[in-house]
């Protein structure tokens, strides 16, 4: 199953797809005390201004980035933090998914898209049958039962920091792991 986001997402996801936060309201407390998140933007679910530490915590690349952190110029367009937890494994892919490497023989498996299920993808080319998550990506899509999604941000203009990656695992007890989707 495919998720749409904004037209350009970061996202940070464990790096086991199974994992997902209990309680809600546990993992909002500590990327409000890490300071990635601040209050609630009114009217969305489970979406957040940026916090304090925001450009501590994701690094910018390039000589002069242009990112809107607050609805002023554009209510719609801004960069913001939005939580996403899923009952089941969910896959984040897009028009510019790279096509994945195999785990088993590293070669790429261009017809993914059409041959991929919610569990399983077949190599072409040595066959091995492998979940979808075992793939390598390269950064281009993802799959898991949370998400943390920072928007209007395209491929490789930003990286969340090892700061930010050690905290969530050391204090949600797992690897955490990121990539970009654009439209």
């Amino acid at each position: 199953m495919n998720v749409s986001t904004s037209n350009a997402s970061l996202i940070i996801h464990p790096e086991d797809p199974e994992w997902f936060p209990d309680d809600i309201e546990e993992i909002t407390v500590s990327l409000s005390n890490a300071g990635l998140i601040a209050g609630n933007i009114p009217d969305r679910d489970q979406c957040y201004f940026v916090g304090d530490n925001f450009l501590e915590l994701i690094a910018f690349l390039g000589c002069s980035p242009n990112i809107n952190l607050t609805p002023q110029d554009n209510p719609d367009k801004f960069c913001f933090i939005r939580l996403m937890r899923n009952q089941e494994i969910t896959a984040f892919t897009s028009q510019h998914t790279h096509a994945p490497l195999c785990p088993h023989c590293k070669k790429p498996e261009k017809n993914w898209s059409r041959k991929m299920t919610d569990t399983e993808l077949a190599c072409t080319c040595c066959g091995a049958i492998s979940p979808p998550w075992n793939y390598n990506w390269r950064k281009s899509a993802g799959f898991g039962r949370f998400f943390i999604e920072v928007t209007e941000i395209y491929p490789k203009e930003a990286i969340p920091q090892p700061t930010l990656l050690a905290g969530l695992q050391q204090y949600h007890n797992t690897g955490w792991a990121y990539f970009y989707l654009y439209e």
